[in-house]
């Protein structure tokens, strides 16, 4: 805990040692909310007001959270699902997934320098290019196949007709995806 102001506030440290499994190669936030497993490179986010998994997607197989279930193929990507009205996943009316992948500018070049570091030849130029998303999300929520899925342009505009839940089919083109209830 960080607090800034005139007068210094009272330090402890506190013992990690029961968020910390070197065996299993996991460390956990002291909520369980977020949980980093190392030895594969994934980290998982719980909260109620925000879930998804980032890194090796591909190493967590299916990726069982509260909310949904997350399948991607990809070794480095980010799948995050966050309330767009400051409700709980759970009853939620209006989400906003968000999907991420690697990403660099056109004409980006990089060169080995030795065995375990590269030099970069080119930092590119707009446009960014990223890797095409794939995989799906699967909704859990018991009025998942009632809720409406709509994928979003990269300015948050609607690029094509709503379809219903609960299986979200990642498309190759496609970074946002606004759910909500239907009227």
């Amino acid at each position: 805990r960080v607090t800034i102001g005139e007068t210094p506030g009272p330090s402890t440290l506190k013992d990690l040692a029961p968020f910390i499994d070197t065996a299993a190669q996991i460390v956990r936030s002291s909520t369980g909310e977020v949980t980093l497993d190392y030895g594969k490179g994934l980290l998982r986010l719980t909260a109620d007001k925000a879930q998804g998994a980032i890194g090796n997607l591909e190493s967590g197989g299916t990726i069982r959270l509260p909310a949904a279930d997350i399948e991607s193929g990809h070794d480095l990507a980010s799948i995050l699902l966050v309330p767009l009205d400051d409700q709980p996943l759970a009853t939620s009316a209006r989400l906003l997934l968000q999907v991420m992948t690697e990403e660099k500018p056109t004409g980006f070049e990089a060169e080995s320098d030795s065995d375990a570091t590269f030099r970069i030849r080119s930092i590119g130029v707009d446009p960014w290019l990223f890797r095409s998303p794939g995989g799906t999300v699967t909704l859990k929520r018991p009025d998942a196949d009632r809720l409406s899925i709509t994928a979003l342009d990269l300015n948050g505009y609607p690029a094509g007709e709503a379809s219903a839940g609960p299986i979200i089919r990642l498309k190759p083109d496609t970074a946002y995806y606004l759910i909500q209830t239907q009227p």
